[in-house]
């Protein structure tokens, strides 16, 4: 700054005073000051031109909670070497909302440097590689040139994935669908007597039942955008999307049929797959999930019940249980193997909260198994029974 306004005071002074006056020293003078100033806007125009950048990131799925490195490099392809370069680099600005230290470096005549940003992958999903800007100034710090270099490519970071080990898929025949009576038979048991039958035929008929030769599991993902009203800091989203796919990664890796639905504004989204490599399907569709359905949660629930096979496992994930989910989920209760997992923040919104542990506690009653848990909880200490962190 200094030597800037030096040059400002003597260009001030020695320009009018060699015009005005002329003679052999002031025009030398002048014509000194001309060369100190065009010859290294001369030399930092070329460095500009000359100077190129490029970005690289790891090809490689990455993983929320993983850290990476990302590499970026310029290379000066000129003759000339450059004695003033900063770095500004907000290649990860987007992914961690912070700007690195401007580096100060000198590049000799076709030099290439490479350099590192080191990041935690904190959230899931897209993120467009931000970019870094040089600056080329002159030795003397009277005039800068800036480029930016930036690199068209997105940085894919898929949901956390817990891994589950005992989510227990019931068996009971009072589930599957009834094919036929027939005479009772020495050994039946008691409770697969058709009381009303019998009564009728004057001897006792009993429930012959026809068992799935596979299992069907349903999960609805609960995305109405009201359900997440409270979720300012999107935790709760977060949750959902890893206790969603943490839960399709359970069955899938035991060979279930697993069905998602989940709405994308006014369009219900349905994937399905029957063993582990479907997996990448299910998170490719979730890497970037946002709380988005414009129709309520029951609605949801209701437009896929007449869908369901009788006997299926059920899964209703949702922040926000409200009696009308509670009344759907007894109705469900007498078809479907029915698992509520509701999510909130016990801290934060502990009326909500107390709001679902109470229509929860009917659903109880009424054998639905839930699993409440908090948005800062290990999903396995609610979803595993028996689970100790860190075994």
């Amino acid at each position: 700054m200094k030597t800037k306004i030096l040059s400002m005071i003597t260009g001030i002074i020695l320009i009018p005073f060699a015009l005005l006056v002329g003679g052999r020293i002031p025009y030398f003078l002048f014509y000194v000051y001309l060369l100190a100033h065009l010859i290294p806007i001369g030399h930092s125009l070329l460095g500009r031109l000359f100077i190129t950048g490029d970005i690289k990131i790891p090809e490689k799925d990455l993983m929320t909670g993983e850290e990476i490195t990302i590499k970026y490099g310029i290379e000066n392809n000129s003759i000339f070497s450059l004695p003033r370069l900063e770095v500004e680099n907000s290649i990860a600005n987007k992914l961690t909302g912070k700007r690195e230290q401007t580096k100060l470096l000198t590049l000799k005549s076709k030099e290439h440097l490479w350099m590192e940003t080191t990041i935690i992958c904190s959230r899931r999903g897209i993120y467009q590689i931000g970019d870094f800007k040089i600056t080329i100034k002159d030795i003397f710090n009277l005039f800068s040139f800036q480029k930016i270099i930036s690199n068209p490519i997105a940085l894919k970071v898929y949901p956390q994935i817990t891994p589950l080990r005992n989510i227990a898929i019931d068996k009971s025949q009072d589930y599957f669908a009834l094919s036929e009576l027939r005479e009772y038979q020495e050994g039946d048991p008691i409770k697969k007597i058709h009381w009303k039958a019998s009564a009728k035929r004057d001897v006792l008929m009993v429930k012959n039942y026809e068992e799935w030769g596979e299992e069907e599991v349903t999960i609805l993902l609960d995305s109405n955008v009201n359900s997440y009203s409270e979720d300012v800091n999107s935790l709760l989203e977060d949750k959902a999307v890893e206790t969603t796919l943490s839960i399709i990664n359970h069955f899938l890796e035991n060979n279930a049929n697993v069905t998602l639905y989940f709405q994308r504004y006014n369009t219900t989204i349905q994937l399905k797959g029957n063993h582990y490599g479907y997996l990448k399907l299910f998170m490719e569709e979730l890497v970037d999930f946002s709380p988005s359905g414009v129709a309520p949660f029951y609605q949801q629930v209701e437009e896929v019940r007449n869908n369901l096979k009788v006997g299926s496992m059920l899964f209703l994930i949702t922040p926000l249980l409200d009696k009308k989910i509670g009344a759907q989920g007894i109705r469900l209760k007498k078809k479907n193997q029915l698992r509520c997992v509701i999510l909130g923040d016990s801290q934060q919104n502990p009326v909500v909260w107390q709001a679902n542990k109470e229509i929860g506690k009917i659903l109880e009653e009424e054998g639905v198994k839930n699993y409440f848990i908090d948005q800062h909880q290990d999903i396995r200490n609610v979803m595993e029974e028996g689970y100790l962190h860190g075994a």
